[in-house]
């Protein structure tokens, strides 16, 4: 089985100098391979960046770099990634191309290579394993600091944590567990199935992806003071506001300027909310104004989401694009 292992930068791909870490084709593959002979990997250098310089236009080179590879060849295809904006990655490759019939593991590492606390051969080797053993879908395997190997649904990951550099899913909804033997179990409490993401789903795209149109997060913290938000002159196409744990922010502020986006025909979102519970008040408030909700997806899948619908033609925020609500 040959894997295609799509290169971009990252901490799985640095070195530290000075105590300073940047870029600079550390050889994780080739210590991998030193190890498994009997694995193809075929390198492809897409880009080297630090994950936090990411941009739309970094976006549309890595998916059009698949878009336009003869995948007939492959038996999987790995995006080597750097940590920071792993979730929002994962997320936006996942749903726009989804017509995928391989699995695809976006690996990255939580410190460089050379450092002996690296999980980075640790989550390759998760990779490699789950592409070899019949694995399905988009996922992001990644060896956490209480040493298990979680495998998560790339629509279903949440930033990593500041301290222990650990990812998890939104509601614990990982996809599947892997043993020190590298058994892998799937997790029933992810509500999807093998069969599931064994099947694709239809195409959203076409040869070639532009995201011409932008998007704006805001997160909501307390006290915020939404005249600094100059929507006038920077027109997104649509805002994703975040709630607190409970789907509320500031019903007293925030109506005000959702009715400022909509004069100004800037579509307004309102992420995470809860599916089936009541709403405290606030929410109901902020809803009413014309908030459209998100229910049940993080809010790095949300960005993507909306960035997809604002730049596909055919696309609304009631389909799901690729499992991203649990």
């Amino acid at each position: 089985m040959k894997i295609l292992v799509l290169h971009t930068g990252g901490t799985i791909a640095s070195e530290k100098n000075d105590n300073v870490i940047n870029p600079a084709n550390a050889p994780v593959i080739e210590k991998f391979l030193k190890e498994h002979k009997d694995t193809e990997l075929e390198n492809v250098k897409v880009c080297e960046i630090l994950s936090e310089n990411a941009d739309n236009s970094f976006y549309e080179r890595l998916i059009n770099t698949i878009l336009s590879t003869d995948l007939s060849n492959y038996g999987g295809i790995i995006i080597m990634h750097g940590t920071d904006t792993l979730p929002f990655t994962s997320s936006l490759v996942a749903m726009a191309l989804r017509h995928i019939d391989l699995p695809v593991c976006f690996v990255s590492a939580n410190f460089v290579i050379t450092d002996p606390r690296s999980n980075a051969l640790d989550n390759l080797e998760l990779a490699v394993n789950y592409i070899e053993n019949g694995g399905k879908g988009f996922v992001v395997p990644y060896k956490n600091s209480n040493g298990k190997s979680l495998i998560h649904l790339a629509t279903r990951l949440y930033e990593a944590d500041f301290v222990s550099a650990d990812f998890n899913s939104i509601n614990n909804t990982y996809l599947a567990e892997a043993d020190n033997s590298g058994y892998i179990s799937f997790n029933r409490k992810s509500g999807i199935s093998y069969d599931e993401i064994s099947n694709p789903l239809p195409r959203i795209v076409g040869d070639k992806i532009n995201l011409d149109k932008r998007v704006l997060l805001i997160r909501a913290f307390p006290d915020i003071d939404y005249s600094v938000f100059d929507i006038e002159k920077t027109k997104p196409s649509a805002i994703i506001h975040t709630t607190y744990h409970s789907g509320t922010a500031d019903e007293n502020k925030l109506p005000e300027f959702i009715e400022k986006c909509k004069q100004n025909g800037i579509s307004f979102y309102l992420c995470p909310v809860r599916r089936n519970e009541a709403f405290y008040g606030s929410t109901d408030s902020i809803i009413a104004s014309g908030a459209i909700p998100l229910f049940n997806m993080a809010p790095e899948s949300a960005l993507a989401k909306i960035k997809l619908i604002n730049n596909i033609d055919g696309l609304s925020e009631k389909d799901s694009l690729y499992y991203e609500e649990f």
